[in-house]
């Protein structure tokens, strides 16, 4: 793992042109990370867009007359058993504020709210009872309405600082990226982070910004390798030292063409066509062993 981690960094920063990757491999690796968008890392979270995604499994896999779904105003969802009604408060683990609540009546807040499946999960338990306080709720499909206007783009530039449990999410979806394109590129702008750290371009401090809380950038090197692996062995490919050695040269031709990813637009370009090398060594493999 790491022996690869070094090969990139090496051969970037060999390159002959300028490109974003050879920067941050020297002085100017602080401006480049954080007036870029850069491919392969994860945009800031938009908690109701993972909650529109995740709560049709929840409600099909779980009893909606006696567990409750609940959403804390930043979209953050969560979920109170056995009987649906809180009894403790909490902080959300996203935003602070107050979530829970006490003696089967929830904290109100802006938009603090129960989701139910549907219409008929209310009447099944006589929901009525608990509205007299003001507190909101809605059916799902409600609910999918009230998260238009919630559903705007929340690209940065730089790296967003994202919670390790959704790193290592094997079912997240990244803009149009496959998994094994996005673990590819997180790897490589990881590992040039990491050696930067180690060449004295980025202090401690910077690189704590730009990884999961309580790690550190080598864990989150061999995180990415690991879950590369995964996802190759998937795609019943064994070896991916094998695969690397074969996608490298065409795709250090890709990154000699980026100096930059100064808009989304070129970013997204870039991320498409590391998709499309991906999927052709992937064809190769069909013909031959990897």
């Amino acid at each position: 793992m790491l022996l690869y981690s070094y090969k990139f960094c090496i051969l970037l920063s060999e390159l002959k042109n300028n490109n974003f990757y050879k920067y941050i491999l020297t002085n100017e690796s602080i401006n480049y990370i954080n007036n870029n968008y850069i491919p392969g890392v994860d945009s800031k979270p938009n908690y109701y867009e993972i909650a529109l995604r995740e709560l049709p499994n929840w409600f099909n896999s779980n009893n909606v007359n006696t567990n409750g779904a609940y959403v804390c105003s930043c979209g953050y969802w969560y979920t109170v058993p056995p009987c649906g009604y809180p009894t403790t408060i909490g902080n959300c683990p996203k935003c602070g504020e107050q979530i829970g609540g006490t003696g089967h009546m929830p904290v109100i807040g802006e938009y603090h709210m129960r989701i139910f499946k549907d219409q008929q999960n209310i009447d099944n338990i006589n929901y009525n009872f608990y509205t007299y306080n003001g507190f909101k709720y809605m059916i799902f499909d409600d609910f999918k309405v009230f998260c238009q206007d919630k559903l705007k783009s929340n690209e940065i530039k730089g790296i967003y600082s994202i919670d390790y449990d959704l790193f290592i999410n094997e079912t997240k979806e990244v803009r149009k990226l496959s998994t094994i394109s996005y673990r590819l590129l997180n790897f490589i702008i990881y590992s040039c982070i990491h050696f930067s750290n180690i060449l004295g371009f980025l202090t401690e401090q910077q690189v704590e910004k730009f990884i999961p809380p309580f790690t550190t950038s080598f864990q989150i090197i061999e995180e990415d390798w690991n879950l590369l692996k995964k996802a190759l062995f998937d795609k019943e490919i064994q070896n991916p030292q094998i695969f690397l050695n074969v996608i490298i040269p065409e795709l250090l031709e890709l990154i000699k063409q980026y100096e930059n990813f100064e808009t989304i637009e070129k970013r997204n370009e870039f991320e498409e066509k590391i998709n499309t090398l991906v999927d052709k060594i992937y064809k190769k493999k069909k013909n031959s062993r990897i």
